[in-house]
């Protein structure tokens, strides 16, 4: 354990320089908390979604009331929100902020620990990372995707290390809290690892009805889901596709055509986004089935690309997954066709751009930024490149194979010959007691009448 924690420390050393000169840039920029949330999006206050939705929400199951119309997740997400509500909103706050830093330096922390251990791998994750509009979008609401994903890939991470009763457990709880990363399932789907997928399930069942029953009772539990259901879809339905903020492919594109979302377009584009989904599921089949090294995280980028093609509240807070899947993509380029290696790169490099807060700082207005859907571009190029990747491993696995199916098959054919020129020249067998020599398999057939042999020099005549 000491020596994984100093290698750790080791390993987060020469990135410290690059972390801080990043912080002292925010601080000459931004100079103060309040500036920040200015800045990125809309409200100027510290934390919204957290003041608006969750500490309410916290407060209505501490005191058996009904939870705020606004607030778009289960009954059991609530209930995780009740310790906050034994402290005043101000104290509560700042243990929110707290949560949410101690999330954001575990999600580098994981995603680090998976990528390679190579400097220049660490520099660009660092850089990467801290700078990702998704991020400081998800600080500045006090959102809880960053702790979703990091649930999530702690997960995978688990699965990876023989753990899939906590890694189970896990994506449970991420699925009954935010309901889509039920998505991350299709992944041990394909690895027919239906032990993991039943205790999956039991977790969410009982974290999503059991728990909260538990707690409100059944009633209260079935009556609020229900209305959350409600909620949830009209906002979708009605808020979310016409939201400047939404990166929802279909809303991406009704803006930057200045179509209305009303439009009978608007539903081809729909179904084109569930044909991108179908797409990708079929490249996590790929990668489930050919042995692509870091396998399980591949099918998370993946798997957490599709968003924004099927979830039309696709916020920008969401993309906090980009960085881990950027900084792979970089370590795996060259597995592209040397042909491509070039447009691969400069779509590797706009991926990056469109999903740094440098660019919103230089357009000057976040609203420039989402509007045309830079974070839903910067994710498409990501799964392009991914699916080059991906696609081309499973060619170089399938190259490799056949020249040793071709000669497994001349081995077999090899020694099928030799066994058969072995029965054509089988030496000569001597029978205990006897002096007459055959072949196999043409041996004369003995005849059936009395026969005299040789033996030790004598006659000898054997009765029929």
């Amino acid at each position: 354990m000491k020596s994984t924690i100093s290698e750790l420390l080791k390993r987060l050393d020469y990135k410290i320089i690059i972390f801080l000169g990043i912080m002292l840039y925010y601080i000459i920029d931004w100079g103060n908390f309040k500036n920040f949330t200015a800045s990125i999006d809309h409200d100027n206050s510290i934390f919204p979604d957290f003041v608006e939705f969750y500490y309410p929400a916290g407060k209505a199951i501490l005191h058996s009331l009904p939870l705020p119309d606004s607030f778009y997740y289960s009954t059991f997400a609530a209930i995780l929100f009740v310790p906050f509500a034994f402290f005043s909103l101000p104290l509560a706050t700042i243990l929110w902020g707290s949560i949410q830093i101690i999330f954001i330096a575990l999600l580098f922390i994981v995603y680090l620990q998976k990528l390679p251990k190579n400097p220049t791998i660490g520099y660009i994750l660092t850089f990467i990372f801290f700078t990702n509009a998704a991020l400081l979008n998800n600080l500045k609401w006090g959102q809880v995707s960053v702790l979703i994903f990091c649930g999530i890939f702690i997960a995978f991470l688990l699965y990876e290390q023989n753990k899939h009763t906590l890694s189970a457990v896990i994506l449970g709880i991420t699925i009954a809290v935010k309901f889509f990363p039920a998505v991350f399932l299709i992944y041990f789907f394909f690895k027919k690892d239906w032990k993991y997928l039943a205790l999956c399930i039991f977790a969410t069942i009982t974290c999503l009805l059991i728990v909260p029953a538990a707690i409100v009772g059944w009633h209260e539990t079935l009556q609020s889901q229900f209305a959350i259901s409600g909620h949830a879809s009209t906002m979708i339905r009605v808020l979310a596709m016409d939201n400047i903020d939404s990166q929802y492919f279909a809303s991406v594109i009704t803006r930057i055509m200045r179509m209305p979302t009303s439009s009978p377009f608007t539903g081809i584009l729909v179904d084109t986004g569930y044909l991108a989904v179908l797409i990708a599921v079929c490249l996590v089949y790929v990668v489930s089935k050919t042995g692509i090294k870091n396998s399980p995280y591949w099918a998370w980028g993946i798997l957490s690309a599709t968003i924004p093609f099927w979830i039309p509240s696709a916020w920008p807070h969401y993309f906090v997954f980009l960085p881990f899947l950027q900084v792979l993509i970089f370590d795996n380029i060259q597995r592209v066709n040397a042909r491509w290696k070039m447009p691969a790169i400069m779509l590797w490099m706009f991926s990056v751009i469109l999903s740094n807060i440098f660019i919103a700082q230089i357009v000057q207005n976040w609203f420039r930024f989402v509007g045309v859907g830079s974070l839903f571009w910067s994710n498409l190029f990501i799964l392009i490149l991914t699916a080059f990747i991906v696609l081309s491993h499973a060619n170089q696995v399938n190259q490799a194979t056949i020249p040793e199916t071709n000669h497994l098959h001349h081995r077999v054919h090899h020694k099928r010959h030799e066994d058969e020129k072995q029965v054509h020249a089988r030496p000569a067998v001597h029978l205990p007691g006897d002096l007459v020599a055959f072949h196999l398999p043409h041996a004369p057939r003995a005849p059936d009448h009395p026969q005299t042999q040789h033996e030790g020099g004598d006659q000898v005549d054997r009765p029929g």
